[in-house]
């Protein structure tokens, strides 16, 4: 939150230190940035090790995620009359702030049941809310009358552009375990960060989801090779300094004037999110007969939204001017 202030005070909308024409420049920093933080939470997804709570897991998380979703929906679309919006934000509401979660964790030293499954639920979150935005991004265009297109060839070109993401992940997933066998060490960094500006290069080439393709590859990683911990180290040392630069970047960006005009829907937003995220996990996790305290705090650790959740609203804006240039504001917000 501080990182985003900073960004926006050194931005257009307060010192103008950074002009609204430069910030683009900016832009392959914070696609490393989130590159780098989605495949160190593809790392934390080894199945051997989760396969006891996957069961649990994804019930826990269904039940939130369709809860999540549909009040999002529901509030945004009875508040601002826009079906195209609502799915947009609901889709965007899915996603729990990979970097931010994992962190505080850390920090905590926390181990546990809560824990454990919150950290398997902001895997799927992020990883639902890829794909789901992909699909209900074609969908909002088909709800809208600003651009008649056909169905079926979108969704099939969205179908190979996912099945695409998702082998390019594979591929980057076994090659930097393959070579961190054959590397020194102190060389790790070197290819771990050659490899990622490699596939973020093939994805902007081939218009694939970056998102998608790095977390797939850390899911890929953590399962094929027994150096990710150790990779995921190194990795730390840059990643820090990407994550600055990725929310100051997004703190220039935000316009105070367009933050107030959207404010009364961004709090709908908020409260709807929360809402659906709190009582989602506490309904799934009372019918799946979860632990009180698991039932009481669950909810609450998948709250944060900040990495995925503005990527994906920076993506619409990009793809969707108009329409999509109204969801970072509220994200950022």
């Amino acid at each position: 939150t501080a990182y985003l202030l900073a960004g926006m005070l050194v931005g257009p909308s307060v010192l103008h230190a950074i002009h609204q024409e430069h910030i683009h420049y900016f832009e392959p920093f914070t696609k490393l940035a989130m590159a780098l933080v989605l495949l160190e939470l593809g790392c934390r997804f080894p199945v051997a090790r989760l396969r006891p709570i996957l069961k649990r897991a994804l019930w826990l998380a269904t039940g939130e995620m369709s809860t999540t979703f549909a009040l999002v929906t529901l509030a945004v679309w009875l508040f601002s009359g826009d079906p195209a919006m609502a799915v947009l934000l609901g889709s965007l509401a899915l996603a729990t702030a990979p970097a931010t979660t994992v962190l505080v964790l850390k920090e905590s030293r926390s181990d546990g049941p809560i824990t454990e499954l919150a950290s398997v639920l902001v895997a799927f979150n992020n990883i639902v809310a890829i794909v789901s935005f992909e699909l209900l991004f074609l969908l909002a265009r088909m709800l809208s009358d600003e651009q008649q297109v056909s169905f079926w060839s979108q969704l099939g070109r969205l179908t190979a552009d996912l099945g695409g993401a998702c082998m390019l992940g594979i591929c980057g997933g076994l090659f930097i375990g393959y070579f961190s066998g054959l590397l020194n060490r102190r060389r790790w960094l070197v290819m771990v960060l050659a490899v990622a500006i490699l596939m973020l290069g093939l994805c902007e080439t081939w218009h694939l989801p970056y998102m998608l393709s790095f977390l797939i590859a850390g899911v890929t990683l953590v399962n094929t090779s027994e150096t990710a911990a150790e990779l995921l180290s190194e990795q730390e040392k840059i990643a820090g300094l990407l994550v600055v630069v990725f929310f100051a970047v997004h703190g220039a960006e935000l316009q105070l004037s367009a933050f107030f005009a959207a404010g009364l829907l961004g709090a709908v937003y908020i409260v709807a999110r929360s809402a659906g995220k709190f009582l989602g996990a506490r309904w799934a996790a009372r019918v799946r007969g979860e632990p009180a305290n698991v039932r009481r705090y669950l909810g609450s650790c998948l709250l944060a939204q900040a990495g995925a959740a503005i990527a994906l609203a920076t993506l619409a804006a990009e793809r969707w001017p108009g329409l999509g240039d109204q969801l970072p504001t509220i994200i950022l917000g």
